[in-house]
């Protein structure tokens, strides 16, 4: 009797875990199209032209990497959340957000496309957005205790963000901003942070000075 009441309360208990893990799923990989879609995610649903739309919670670790690619729009229903903890998002399309989106423990969102953005983003201490793209339209709620940069002149639009305002990043010589790819300088190493895109930056500024100098002494 009691080992048939044990083997019960394993079996429930066994059943309670697995379905506390299926909430949030690993996703990576590269979304171009339908087969791409419904390839990252068993739940995934294709609208037939250029919307994906995941179906669950899904889990960006350390070493994964999802992007979206151009032309391509997620999107993420008021029922689930993007966690993107330890990985890269990298959204070179748009991101519709009707539900949640987690950014810490080292995640990194790279975005040289749009967010628009119904429901919430909370990003860690530990997190990062680089947004290197049109926008991120806040039509929901924005709260960030970690780190947002507008790169070259990407913006933030609409509800204010709450929590650390986003950092102005660019580099100028003589008042006129140097052209940057910004796609290449988010995605061209995909552990991108804060401190990587100041360096690269530092030195892009460092050259074009150097280059108008030589020019200047030439005259």
């Amino acid at each position: 009797m009691n080992k048939a009441i044990f083997l019960v309360l394993f079996a429930v208990s066994f059943s309670v875990l697995l379905g506390s893990n299926q909430d949030a799923h690993a996703s990576s990989g590269t979304i171009s199209d339908g087969p791409s879609c419904l390839a990252i995610e068993s739940t995934a649903t294709w609208d037939g032209v250029d919307t994906c739309n995941l179906g669950r919670d899904s889990s960006m670790g350390v070493g994964d990497t999802l992007t979206i690619n151009p032309g391509i729009i997620l999107y993420n229903s008021d029922a689930f959340k993007i966690k993107v903890r330890g990985g890269i998002l990298n959204n070179l399309g748009t991101i519709d957000n009707d539900g949640g989106i987690i950014v810490d423990e080292d995640g990194i969102i790279n975005n040289p496309g749009t967010i628009n953005n119904y429901g919430t983003i909370f990003v860690n201490t530990d997190g990062t957005i680089n947004n290197g793209g049109n926008t991120i339209n806040n039509f929901g709620r924005i709260t960030n205790n970690g780190i947002i940069n507008n790169i070259c002149g990407a913006k933030t639009t609409g509800n204010e963000i709450e929590g650390n305002q986003p950092n102005e990043v660019c580099t100028a010589v003589g008042g006129t901003s140097i052209p940057i790819d910004k796609t290449a300088l988010l995605l061209a190493g995909t552990q991108t942070n804060a401190v990587w895109i100041m360096s690269t930056l530092a030195v892009i500024g460092s050259i074009a000075f150097g280059a108008l100098y030589i020019t200047s002494k030439k005259n």
